[in-house]
């Protein structure tokens, strides 16, 4: 049988260390007698499993960053310490095995001392030495560690900061630049625009014609649409009369009686055609503003083209909106000339037949009086209706052309609009001239500051950094991690009488019964001073008193930029 950890051999195997009689050469327990042994080979394959786990879970990271902290050094040597300490103990317990197999000590037999526990004692006493090497090891790699990281983030410093300088004396160049090209520029004002297209004599007689075609297509709606007064119809019918005897002239002769007959409805057609063809001239002029207008075109005035380009969205789409609702409205008042229409005509229907049948009855009654009232009456009425079917007929005849008709309306909206463009002229004079060099160099300005700003940033994250690295390494410097060594010296003392005890229960024998167990184990432990400090490294003063000169020359740097700021605010 065989309990042994490989780790535990190369760190406490020590050559030619007298070991009883029976056992083997590995150091540990042999039995003499196999028949009496107590230990299985599954308990020792489970014990090399959980001492291989706490070898395995004690070293987690050999060298600890100083992030760690304190605790996170001690917690670390902690286990590991935990973990050497489980293996010395089943060492002992081993060992103990062993020599109880064996039948030794023997319990009248006084030694001076016992090899084996010569051996755990001066075992005990490698660990605890090799215990506090390792904390003040890992308190010295995690302050070093620590300098490392400042150190890095100062070279970030000053690599930041010699751009900062080298940015600062660039903008102070630009300005420097930038009030000569200022004091050098010409007074004076700048006159810009675009000149007209389309003559003033064209573009009126344009919008005259357009204006007299929308009103000529449009007016027999707007007769059709408002209420007509009592005897209308009879009025219109003798004044188109009339229009026979002028021969050639009797067209215009009824289109002159057709917009005087009704003179508010006249006003109101003309309204209507006015306030669409004044909306396609508000969106073509806006437009030419917007297209016409350049800054490549005249550089010393982007200024004032870049003022009045940005007025031209609001008439333009205002505009175009109004005509687009003009032209809807006149689409839907044709769909419904035709169904006011055949109203009307239905309701003359009605009043002729009625009449014809007032004349039937006053006939068969002899009514003299009644038959010369209707008679009187039916002419009328037969005209009424025969004009009424003509306008059926013209409106049903419009209700079938409504989209070819909103087709001209959009063209003579466009035409209106094109008219506008192209007679739109524009001369502005601005006193605010703007050169094109000065505008590079103000944008470099822009630029060289904002970069300005991210150096200074990254500048303060460095020393943000470095200042942190620096106080960790103090406070680790500080700190006593060898505080409370009494504690592990008592757990390694414990080896000892754990191996007496392992050994007596196993022979089944009281330990005070044993003579060799009646000396007091004599552990030599190394003289440990906790207060002692750490070195102190003779990179951190140095590293801080560099960081503290390049706070100093940051500061230097921002005085000057602070007061060109006030300058620039006041």
């Amino acid at each position: 049988m065989r309990i042994f950890s490989l780790r535990g051999l190369r760190s406490f195997f020590r050559p030619g260390e007298p070991v009883p009689a029976g056992s083997d050469s590995a150091g540990v327990g042999a039995t003499a007698r196999p028949g009496r042994s107590r230990a299985r080979p599954g308990a020792a394959r489970r014990g090399e499993r959980a001492a291989a786990a706490l070898e395995a879970a004690a070293d987690p990271d050999p060298r600890p960053s100083a992030e760690a902290g304190l605790h996170g050094l001690a917690r670390s040597t902690d286990l590991w310490f935990a973990a050497e300490l489980s293996v010395l103990e089943r060492h002992a317990c081993d060992q103990a095995a062993a020599w109880a197999a064996a039948g030794l000590p023997r319990p009248d037999v006084a030694d001076e001392a016992l090899s084996v526990e010569i051996a755990l004692e001066k075992r005990c006493a490698e660990l605890f030495r090799r215990w506090a090497e390792r904390v003040r090891n890992a308190v010295d790699d995690a302050v070093h560690d620590a300098l490392g990281r400042a150190g890095n983030e100062l070279i970030a410093f000053r690599s930041h900061l010699a751009e900062l300088r080298r940015t600062l004396r660039e903008t102070a160049l630009a300005e420097r630049e930038l009030e000569r090209v200022r004091s050098e520029r010409p007074g004076g004002e700048v006159t810009f625009g675009f000149p007209r297209l389309l003559p003033p004599a064209w573009f009126w007689t344009m919008i005259v014609l357009l204006m007299i075609v929308d009103l000529v297509a449009n007016i027999p709606i707007f007769h059709e649409l408002v209420p007509h007064e009592a005897n209308e119809e009879l009025l219109w019918q003798e004044l188109t009369a009339r229009s026979e005897r002028y021969g050639l002239w009797a067209g215009a002769y009824r289109v002159a009686a057709r917009l005087l007959f009704a003179p508010d409805i006249t006003l109101l057609a003309l309204g209507v055609v006015a306030f669409l063809v004044f909306s396609a001239h508000v969106t073509g002029e806006a437009l030419r503003q917007r297209i016409a207008l350049r800054e490549e075109d005249s550089p010393v005035a982007r200024i004032g083209i870049r003022s009045h380009r940005r007025q031209w969205a609001l008439p333009a789409v205002g505009g175009a909106v109004a005509a687009a609702m003009v032209i809807t409205f006149l689409f839907v008042s044709r769909i419904i000339v035709a169904e006011a229409a055949r109203d009307r005509y239905d309701d003359a229907v009605a009043q002729v037949t009625r009449l014809e049948g007032d004349l039937a009855r006053a006939r068969a009654a002899a009514d003299l009086d009644a038959i010369t009232e209707v008679e009187t009456a039916l002419p009328t009425a037969r005209a009424v209706l025969a004009d009424r079917e003509r306008k059926l007929e013209y409106a049903t005849g419009i209700a079938a052309m409504n989209r070819p008709i909103l087709i001209l309306n959009l063209v003579l909206a466009l035409a209106a609009a094109l008219a506008s463009y192209l007679a739109k002229e524009t001369r502005i004079t601005d006193g605010r001239r703007e050169d094109p060099g000065e505008r590079a160099i103000v944008e470099r300005i822009a630029s060289l500051r904002v970069r300005a700003r991210h150096e200074r940033d990254a500048i303060r994250a460095a020393g943000e950094r470095a200042a942190a690295s620096l106080a960790r390494a103090q406070r680790l410097l500080d700190a006593r991690p060898l505080r409370g060594w009494e504690a592990k010296a008592e757990r390694l003392r414990g080896v000892i009488p754990l191996f007496r005890a392992e050994n007596a229960r196993l022979r089944g024998v009281d330990p005070a019964n044993i003579a060799a167990f009646r000396r007091e184990p004599t552990t030599p432990f190394p003289t440990i001073d906790p207060e002692m400090p750490c070195p102190v490294p003779d990179d951190l003063p140095r590293r801080a008193a560099e960081l503290e000169r390049l706070e100093a020359e940051l500061a230097a740097l921002d005085v000057p930029a602070a007061e060109a700021g006030e300058r620039e605010a006041a």
